[in-house]
């Protein structure tokens, strides 16, 4: 099962949503783009895409060596 942080990943989007609602998609956006930036990786908006897909993404990007 993924993690962030120690975090259960589908607890953080499911709080994310109850605490700000519809704002929830645009909270983890912003996280993975100030997540892929720290890793100097490119980073590309995916409409259907959590924050626990970037974190994947980045992590195969990274260990590929393509970031």
């Amino acid at each position: 099962r993924a993690r962030i942080l120690g975090l259960n990943s589908e607890g953080f989007t499911q709080t994310l949503k109850d605490l700000f609602g519809s704002a929830a998609k645009a909270i983890e956006r912003l996280i993975a783009e100030n997540f892929y930036r720290r890793l100097d990786i490119r980073f590309q908006e995916r409409e259907k895409w959590t924050l626990v897909d970037y974190v994947e993404d980045a992590k195969r990007t990274v260990m590929s060596g393509q970031g």
